[in-house]
């Protein structure tokens, strides 16, 4: 990550006024540019902020295996859904095991 904001950097101080001389753009398409590649510079310091407060990239998360059959998000729910639950219920589970 560190990498790529460097080169972010790079591209806005170096390359991007480099590219302004070689088109021999005007002020105000200097001012477009310039203000557009601040934009992408908040959104980048805010994808970042997510990311270092989001649990889901943690190394502990990351890691994280489920016991095998362990139906993802606690399994499924809703309509049509029941006959699934009913492999965990006594009789009725041992039957859809046998199928």
């Amino acid at each position: 990550m560190t990498a790529r904001m460097r080169q972010f950097e790079r591209v806005v101080s170096i390359e991007l006024p480099a590219m302004f001389d070689d088109f021999g753009l005007d002020a105000d398409a200097r001012s477009t540019l310039t203000g557009y590649a601040e934009e992408l510079q908040d959104w980048l310091a805010g994808i970042l902020t997510w990311h270092q407060g989001c649990h889901r990239y943690e190394e502990s998360e990351l890691r994280y295996h489920p016991p095998a059959g362990t139906p993802p998000f606690g399994g499924p729910t809703g309509l049509g859904t029941s006959t699934v639950r009913l492999g965990s219920f006594g009789y009725a589970g041992a039957l859809l095991r046998e199928l």
